[in-house]
């Protein structure tokens, strides 16, 4: 059996810039994806907001982890697709190591994170 690897891990962080803590939990996430651990920040932002909001946003604060914009109005459809317990709520994580995976309905700080993500 072959061991798991910091590139067998994907951290999906469900987020906005509208979401205090959100913002305030990025840094541990950025810190994790410096250790070739792939985050990606899937934004909820509204579309419209894309250029002005959410890219400026991106800028003025370096994020270099991967960021989606999850542009669906089938919210609803996809949510329990993610965790059965989920209810929409942000922030929000999804953690995957291999054939593993834990979803989080909290905010991290960077040694939570790293526990987490560690412990999966």
């Amino acid at each position: 059996m072959a061991a798991t690897t910091n590139q067998d891990v994907k951290v999906l962080n469900f987020w906005a810039t509208w979401c205090a803590p959100c913002i305030e939990e990025m840094p541990a996430f950025e810190a994790v994806n410096e250790d070739n651990i792939e985050v990606i920040f899937i934004s909820l932002d509204d579309a419209s907001k894309l250029e002005d909001q959410v890219n400026t946003f991106l800028r003025e604060n370096n994020i270099v982890s991967r960021v989606v914009l999850l542009d669906d109005p089938y919210a609803n459809e996809w949510v329990p697709m993610v965790d059965s317990h989920w209810d929409g709520a942000i922030p929000a994580t999804l953690i995957i190591k291999g054939d593993k995976k834990r979803f989080f309905n909290q905010t991290f700080n960077e040694d939570e994170l790293r526990e987490a993500i560690n412990t999966l």
